[in-house]
């Protein structure tokens, strides 16, 4: 298994590799130029745009009796497990997203949660990530907190990507070197810089939980012996938003095992553009590694009382 941290604009000078994480210099990393990499931004901010107002149209539609799921059961399949859904609003708004994509990038690829896709990449060499609903839980029982994540990848390193909350009308997004921004539903546009925390104990921090039984058991014992060492814990239920919180100050931190690429494309990338402490797992590698978000400031202690707790192994499904 393969980990990268990055930090923007801060790379750390190592290459060699430490057990499962491998330390990255900034040069190793492809870098497009920075008008490709924001004409790119632009292309997923209008997409996930789009896809998030079919969205907000579609939920009263499916959903009669707001906040509830009984007026829509035959709208909502499971996936993974019993209580992992799918909604008939997910596929549409993936579908909108490959329309889009089809008539911008038609020599692009495109990976979905919902649709798939072998990720083998174009010729183009960009591979375009997406999550229809990021928080499709929340969708379900009207809690405003799911998201439209869309990223586009060139050798498994995201260079430009959007996230756009879908209840609040509120769009993330980031180009690869040129920082990450907010506009809020107003369309007023703000430069995101994590929090200057510099003690754990001080911090708030943003985890999520697996479907599967023995994962998420093993993720509260984990939690458990967390708490008593940060100002509290928060669990929002989307990935994507968690990373994107991370970026705004809004948390201090973010940790999660299992996610997929679609989870963490777009919002990873938000995050480290704000200046956060970032791990992913490897494109190929999903089966409960530890994706972390994390304020510089605190990153070092975070890292140390994971490796303590545990915390920093893979939780397989």
């Amino acid at each position: 298994r393969a980990y990268v941290w990055r930090m923007s604009g801060k790379p750390c000078g190592h290459t060699e590799m430490c057990g499962r994480i491998r330390h990255v210099n900034a040069s190793e990393v492809p870098s497009p130029a920075v008008s490709e990499a924001a004409a790119l931004r632009d292309v997923a901010v209008t997409i996930a745009q789009e896809a998030a107002a079919h969205i907000r149209r579609r939920r009263p539609e499916i959903f009669a009796l707001a906040g509830t799921r009984d007026s829509a059961e035959s709208s909502v399949e499971s996936k993974s497990t019993r209580t992992d859904p799918v909604t008939v609003v997910d596929r549409e708004a993936e579908d909108v997203v490959r329309e889009q994509l089809a008539a911008l990038r038609p020599e692009d690829a495109i990976l979905g949660e919902e649709g798939g896709g072998d990720g083998v990449v174009a010729d183009t060499g960009l591979l375009w990530v997406v999550d229809p609903i990021d928080g499709t839980v929340n969708f379900l029982y009207g809690i405003a907190a799911y998201a439209v994540s869309l990223a586009v990848q060139r050798g498994g390193v995201s260079i430009a990507g959007a996230v756009v909350d879908v209840a609040r009308g509120v769009t993330y997004s980031a180009a690869r070197g040129s920082g990450s921004v907010m506009i809020d539903e107003a369309g007023n546009s703000t430069q995101l810089r994590c929090n200057e925390v510099t003690e754990l104990e001080m911090s708030l921090v943003a985890t999520g939980f697996a479907y599967g039984r023995e994962r998420r058991q093993r993720q509260g014992e984990l939690v458990a012996g967390l708490l008593p060492k940060v100002r509290d814990i928060r669990r929002i239920g989307s990935a994507a938003l968690d990373l994107c919180m991370v970026a705004a100050g809004r948390v201090d931190a973010h940790y999660e095992h299992g996610l997929h690429p679609w989870d963490w494309a777009a919002g990873a990338l938000i995050a480290e553009e704000a200046g956060a402490y970032v791990q992913v797992p490897a494109m190929t590698d999903s089966d409960g590694v530890l994706t972390v978000a994390a304020a510089p400031g605190i990153a070092a202690e975070l890292n140390q009382v994971f490796a303590e707790l545990g915390v920093d192994q893979p939780i397989p499904g």
